[in-house]
C-alpha cells in the first residue's frame, strides 16, 4: 500500500519539528565524525520532505513521498524555484547517486582510491547541508505566498 503524507495538525507539526531537530544534529555530527554516507542519506530525506511540502502547497493536495529526481522535475514543472537552485539540486542528486551507489565501482581510472572517494563524499555531504538552507528558504517563500 502506497503511503501518503499525513495531514498537518499541531501534533504532526510538533513531531516533525522534533524529527528535524534530531536530523540536523545527526547530520552535523555525522559530517564531523566522518560518517558522510549517513549524512548524505539524512540530507536527502530532509530535502525530499521540503520539496514535497512545496508541491503539496502549490497543488493544494496530499502527495505521496517521492524520490529526489522526480521531485526536482515536479518542482521544475511548477515553476516555483530559481533555475540555479534546480540545477544545484540535480547536480547534488547526481553526486549523491555516485557516492551511494558507486562507492566501490570503477567506471574510469580518474579516482580509484578510497581516500579520494571519501573526500568527495565529505564534499557532497557539506554541499547538501548548505543546499537544505536554500530549499528551506524556498519553502518559506512558497508558504508566505500561499497565505496571501
Amino acid at each position: 500500500m502506497k503511503q501518503s503524507k499525513v495531514a498537518y495538525s499541531k501534533e504532526v507539526g510538533k513531531a516533525k519539528q522534533e524529527l528535524f531537530k534530531e536530523a540536523f544534529k545527526r547530520v552535523d555530527r555525522a559530517i564531523k565524525l566522518g560518517f558522510h554516507l549517513e549524512a548524505i542519506t539524512i540530507i536527502e530525506s530532509i530535502i525530499c520532505d521540503r520539496l514535497e511540502t512545496i508541491i503539496s502547497i502549490k497543488k493544494d493536495q496530499k502527495i505521496f513521498p517521492g524520490t529526489l529526481g522526480p521531485l526536482v522535475k515536479e518542482i521544475m514543472a511548477l515553476n516555483v524555484a530559481p533555475i540555479d537552485l534546480l540545477h544545484d539540486l540535480d547536480e547534488w542528486r547526481r553526486h549523491r547517486n555516485q557516492i551511494l551507489h558507486q562507492i566501490v565501482k570503477i567506471t574510469n581510472m580518474e579516482s580509484v582510491n578510497w581516500k579520494a572517494r571519501y573526500k568527495f563524499a565529505r564534499e557532497v555531504a557539506i554541499d547538501g547541508r548548505e543546499l537544505i538552507k536554500r530549499v528551506q528558504k524556498l519553502v518559506q517563500k512558497v508558504k508566505r505566498e500561499s497565505s496571501l
